[in-house]
């Protein structure tokens, strides 16, 4: 009889649990204390994608040069022309700027103001009794008179100007470097302006006369007679010849500047003034215009 064997267990495999499905077919191993756990992965992280580019501004075509437009500059001197009567203007760099007519407004260029019907004829068309002055073509170049305060307002409001203040008339006659005549400080030698010389002959005037100076005239002169009596920008007449209505008033009465044909070298200075009646139409007194810039 042989001897019996003990009995030994065989281990068993583990059994798996079919779970059908129609398909396809998955095997779903049974749990078991034997089995391995299925690792942990842990995912990637997800994807951020890059951060979208913000586009370049659009390209314009701004010039490289913007222009700004601005108040034109003007240089001390600098002339304009005035078509409305044929004035040659200049340039005066006082406080804001302003023009000033070059010469005295001469007969023929108020006569276009009459016969615009915006000025009034002169109040007397002869010269003192001498001779006829307003009327007569070859006066033409020379410097109205016989007119009042109102009468050179009227033309200058027709020429599209405006008469020089007390003060601008002096900007215009002395420059910045204070001098006492337009031309300088040298006393007036007879090249430089028409005053009461040798050739002042009536008697009334006996007084200015000055005996060693002679300019060449007995009475007015044309306008622009002395260049080498300009002022520093250029201005002509600003001493001598007629006065000059401004705009300017001392109480009652109007200043006027510049002396004349009937003054002495003292009252014929860029700092000296007058007062007239405004009112008054006389013999020796005229006027130029002046205009913003």
């Amino acid at each position: 009889m042989k001897p019996v064997s003990p009995s030994v267990s065989q281990p068993t495999e583990p059994q798996a649990t079919v779970v059908q499905e129609t398909s396809p077919v998955v095997f779903v191993p049974s749990p078991s204390s034997t089995s391995k756990p299925e690792p942990t992965y842990t995912p990637y992280p997800t994807y951020t994608p890059y951060p979208t580019n913000t586009p370049f501004p659009t390209r314009t075509s701004t010039p490289f040069f913007t222009s700004t437009p601005t108040t034109p500059t003007f240089r001390g001197g600098d002339t304009r022309y005035s078509e409305r009567d044929g004035m040659v203007e200049v340039y005066i760099p006082y406080k804001n700027g302003f023009w000033i007519d070059k010469t005295e407004v001469t007969i023929a260029m108020y006569k276009l103001c009459v016969q615009a019907g915006r000025c009034t004829s002169p109040a007397r068309s002869d010269f003192y009794g001498l001779f006829d002055y307003y009327s007569d073509p070859a006066f033409g170049n020379y410097p109205v008179v016989y007119v009042s305060l109102s009468y050179a307002k009227s033309y200058c409001a027709w020429a599209g100007r405006r008469l020089p203040t007390s003060d601008e008339w002096e900007a215009a006659a002395r420059g910045t470097d204070g001098r006492i005549y337009p031309w300088g400080n040298s006393a007036p030698d007879g090249s430089r302006a028409n005053l009461c010389d040798v050739n002042c002959t009536l008697e009334e005037l006996a007084h200015k006369r000055d005996p060693y100076i002679d300019d060449g005239y007995s009475y007015t002169s044309p306008v622009g007679s002395f260049p080498l009596g300009a002022s520093p920008y250029g201005v002509l007449d600003m001493a001598g010849n007629v006065w000059e209505w401004t705009s300017s008033t001392s109480g009652n009465y109007s200043v006027i500047r510049g002396g004349a044909w009937t003054s002495d070298s003292e009252t014929s200075r860029a700092t000296f003034k007058n007062t007239y009646d405004p009112n008054v139409m006389w013999i020796d007194t005229g006027f130029r215009c002046a205009a913003d810039q």
